[in-house]
């Protein structure tokens, strides 16, 4: 999506991000909401913020979009500016982070990040934020995919939202 009056500057997408992480991206109330949904891995500080990244990279970036409550589009940027801006994030927030956009660069949230995928759509979900799916299958057979439950992020979306997000067709032949 080009630059215009729907889309938040980087500093706002930025600002976005964080304010779903008030103590930080590994604070005492995300280490809470991870035993609440079950989750038990990583317990290392490092590998528990990298997991926290590839989570909201999943979610911000990947051809996604972010909607605020206003209708407005939560861009990091590019995939490459994404990452860059997750770790930079990460950077400022985590003692002792050193990351890279490369750590977070055209990532896809698996099985084992569900629970954290799940944290940020759910911190979303509570501040009137939605997530519309791109689908990147937009060339070649479709078909495979008809019976599948979705990637990651759609399998969480549909958790915390109850429905499908918008963009998820998957019975639709693409041509």
């Amino acid at each position: 999506m080009s630059m215009d009056d729907n889309e938040m500057d980087l500093a706002e997408a930025v600002a976005a991000v964080g304010s779903l992480f008030p103590a930080g991206p590994i604070g005492d109330d995300v280490a809470s909401d991870r035993r609440g949904d079950g989750w038990t891995v990583p317990v290392d500080a490092m590998a528990f913020a990298a997991c926290v990244g590839e989570a909201i990279w999943s979610v911000f970036s990947n051809n996604h979009d972010v909607i605020s409550p206003e209708g407005r589009v939560v861009s990091l940027g590019t995939w490459r500016g994404s990452g860059d801006e997750i770790a930079e994030f990460l950077n400022r927030t985590v003692p002792a982070a050193r990351f890279d956009y490369m750590d977070f660069y055209s990532c896809e949230a698996t099985a084992p990040l569900a629970p954290v995928v799940r944290l940020v759509l759910r911190r979303l979900h509570d501040r009137g934020f939605d997530w519309r799916h791109a689908d990147p299958r937009h060339l070649g057979d479709t078909a495979q995919y008809q019976h599948e439950p979705g990637p990651v992020a759609v399998q969480a979306y549909r958790t915390v939202f109850g429905r499908d997000p918008i963009g998820w067709q998957p019975q639709r032949p693409i041509r």
